[in-house]
């Protein structure tokens, strides 16, 4: 993991970029942490190389910038997030 960001919106979302070249977005249940987080609520896979920036958009809900190493690659994701 080399970025992670808490979302400005929902304190219990969390997005991270890695090496692996994805961007994934973590919901922290109710109640807290009482084990490791296995699988994100959002696998996003769009860089060819890693991610080193994640960044949530101040006011405007569900919009996430990502930055890779890759020529300077910039991409934009719009998700939504089912919560049970």
């Amino acid at each position: 993991m080399l970025d992670i960001q808490w979302c400005p919106h929902d304190d219990d979302l969390i997005a991270s970029g890695s090496e692996d070249c994805t961007v994934k977005v973590w919901q922290i249940p109710d109640g807290g942490l009482t084990a490791n987080l296995e699988e994100p609520v959002a696998d996003l896979v769009a860089h060819q190389r890693r991610v080193g920036l994640v960044v949530w958009h101040p006011t405007a809900q569900n919009i996430l910038l990502s930055g890779g190493t890759a020529l300077f690659l910039v991409q934009i994701f719009l998700f939504l997030v089912q919560i049970f």
